[in-house]
């Protein structure tokens, strides 16, 4: 009986270990959708085309902070830093063109896959 409650205790821990991962992609995106990123999310992709790809990832060394990182089919990229207390707003938004495969491949492999509404710029975890 001992062996089930430390088990079952056991597997508390580890599900809200692994939650709170999952969480925080959550918080990010919360917090994307409820500034103005997504005004410049939506006049991104009607600019730049289709998105390829779309993160949210812890960024490193800097606590209570994830980067989100857009990239369209066309090689143009977006990324803003989130602050998980408080709104993304335009200034926390950066966007330029042409990412080099190194940079692509890297960003592609972190965090949590995401997906860009292209009517309204809102953000989902995949």
């Amino acid at each position: 009986m001992l062996r089930i409650a430390v088990l079952a205790t056991a597997v508390l821990v580890l599900t809200a270990c692994g939650g709170s991962k999952t969480s925080d992609a959550q918080r990010a995106v919360e917090q994307v959708n409820a500034g103005t990123a997504p005004f410049f999310l939506q006049e991104f992709v009607e600019k730049s085309g289709p998105v390829a790809s779309c993160h949210i990832a812890p960024r490193p060394n800097r606590e209570g902070e994830m980067m989100l990182a857009v990239i369209t089919e066309s090689n143009d990229w977006l990324q803003g830093t989130i602050d998980l207390d408080r709104p993304l707003l335009g200034h926390d938004i950066t966007t330029g063109g042409n990412l080099d495969p190194e940079s692509l491949a890297t960003l592609t492999a972190q965090g949590d896959r995401c997906v860009v509404s292209p009517e309204y710029g809102t953000v989902s975890l995949d």
